[in-house]
């Protein structure tokens, strides 16, 4: 089966680096990603843009915008979700930071947008927030969004909870929304949300970090499994659901096993290649 990761990142931020390196034990470049595709069968994947101005500084007010993939040059089948610094949108008075994202998106390797709500502090009813939502629709692009918990003990969880993503969601029909991580660990209230609108997805990216030995004890985690399946059984709709790895944070192999156990085997092609070309219409 051929495999498209639809969440991991490809940038130069220190937090990965010193993941990949003592963590996931992962060769954080582009050949150590290109291996990895190789050795899982993962024939596209989509980067989620992020960036820092120095190291350790993540999330950065002073990013430009938009944040893109700066670790190395990307491989062809690497696409990209432009990331969204709120900061700078906020104080955008001449709105050099909308046209610079507009004028981003018109790469054909661009095939979303991405926010940190949950990082930075700011709702996703913003109104810097809108115009992105309003870009996104008039690109028929869509909006991924980090839910639950947060890769730091600095986060505003408040911000990145799945039921502010339930609020734009209804605001804006048009404007497809994918939950990242599944919300969690709020997962059963994710898939509320899910259910709640026909324009919203999640992705099974990030319910653990690290590298086969740490992935293997959360398949061996009956608590944790049950938890993930409770909040997928809720929805009832695995064409809501689309496969992500967050990596470099695991091993691709382990943890496509892994989700894997989590869905029946009549829906891996849904989840793992065509929800992905649905969603994200500009994959080539």
């Amino acid at each position: 089966m051929e495999i498209i990761d639809c969440h991991l990142h490809f940038s130069s931020i220190q937090l990965f680096q010193n993941t990949a390196k003592k963590i996931s034990k992962v060769n954080y470049s582009r050949l150590g990603l290109q291996k990895e595709f190789n050795q899982s069968n993962v024939i596209k994947g989509i980067g989620m843009g992020i960036s820092e101005t120095a190291p350790g500084k993540f999330p950065d007010a002073d990013s430009v915008n938009p944040m893109t993939l700066d670790l190395e040059k990307s491989p062809s089948n690497l696409y990209t979700c432009l990331g969204i610094n709120p900061v700078k949108i906020e104080f955008d008075q001449d709105e050099k930071e909308l046209e610079d994202i507009d004028r981003a998106i018109q790469n054909n390797q661009v095939v979303g947008l991405k926010l940190y709500p949950g990082y930075y502090p700011y709702a996703l009813t913003d109104a810097g927030y809108q115009q992105i939502f309003q870009l996104a629709e008039k690109y028929n692009l869509p909006v991924i969004i980090h839910c639950g918990d947060t890769f730091c003990n600095k986060g505003h969880l408040s911000y990145s909870h799945p039921l502010e993503v339930n609020k734009v969601a209804m605001q804006h029909r048009n404007v497809i929304f994918v939950m990242a991580h599944f919300g969690n660990p709020w997962v059963v209230d994710a898939a509320m949300v899910i259910s709640n609108n026909p324009n919203v997805y999640a992705d099974l990216s990030g319910f653990t970090i690290g590298s086969n030995k740490e992935i293997s004890q959360s398949r061996s985690s009956q608590l944790l499994k049950n938890h993930i399946k409770t909040g997928m059984a809720y929805v009832g709709d695995y064409s809501k659901f689309l496969y992500g790895s967050d990596w470099p944070l695991v091993q691709m192999k382990p943890y496509i096993s892994f989700i894997k156990e989590l869905i029946p085997t009549k829906y891996h092609q849904q989840v793992f290649h065509e929800n992905a070309t649905k969603v994200f219409q500009k994959l080539i």
